[in-house]
């Protein structure tokens, strides 16, 4: 009977977990409808995404605050740095390179390839939003005692998944990079969370970084006599 009652109170915050991601990206989908993106209303944007963060941050708030009950300052002062630094390689982009513009025009959808402020605003919230309810759901399965290579085969046919629909959004050459990046992800993700103190600091930088680096690699490469793309 106890089983029971623990596989069911899983399965009932697994189902309120999956509501609310489905939810806050339904209400993005149908957002870029009214012109609300990463770079056009992009406060708005960010808004959406902070209110979910916190939404879920309250209804799961024992499962987080018992993950970050050891409080440190270093994993914060990393994250500091990060966004200084991350701000200033777009800086930097913006003043000593060209942007490629054809390939901008070619993938309107990918807004990473701007390099723009207002995408560097809203997209750090959504990344918020993203590694709040990838701890959410590592915990949820730590506590019902799931060994960590089930979490990370359940998070290679999560992310898998979630990114296949991206062949729609982004065609099947930035489809296929999501989805490769998703798979080695669902890797990474639930062992820095799991196995370092204030790991989901290192995970939202890490996942930022593959959005900087990934631009600064198209900019790159686009600008050459010859293209990638």
């Amino acid at each position: 009977m106890h089983i029971l009652k623990v596989k069911m109170n899983l399965y009932e915050n697994i189902l309120i977990w999956l509501l609310s991601w489905l939810f806050t990206y339904t209400l993005i989908y149908f957002g870029k409808s009214k012109k609300i993106n990463y770079i056009i209303n992009y406060g708005l944007m960010s808004f959406i995404f902070l209110i979910a963060s916190i939404i879920n941050f309250i209804t799961f708030k024992i499962l987080i605050f018992d993950y970050f009950k050891n409080f440190m300052i270093l994993p914060f002062i990393i994250l500091a740095l990060f966004f200084i630094l991350n701000t200033l390689v777009y800086y930097l982009s913006s003043k000593y390179m060209n942007k490629p513009i054809k390939l901008i025009k070619k993938y309107p959808n990918e807004f990473f390839l701007l390099m723009n402020y207002k995408y560097l605003t809203s997209k750090s919230f959504d990344i918020l939003f993203q590694q709040t309810m990838i701890l959410i759901l590592i915990l949820l399965l730590i506590k019902n005692n799931f060994y960590i290579l089930e979490i990370i085969f359940l998070f290679a046919i999560l992310f898998g998944g979630i990114h296949i629909f991206q062949y729609i959004r982004s065609g099947k050459f930035f489809g296929t990079y999501y989805l490769i990046f998703s798979i080695l992800s669902s890797f990474i993700f639930p062992l820095i969370i799991i196995k370092l103190n204030y790991g989901v600091i290192y995970t939202y930088i890490i996942h930022w970084l593959f959005y900087t680096l990934s631009a600064l690699y198209f900019w790159y490469y686009n600008n050459k006599k010859y293209n990638i793309l």
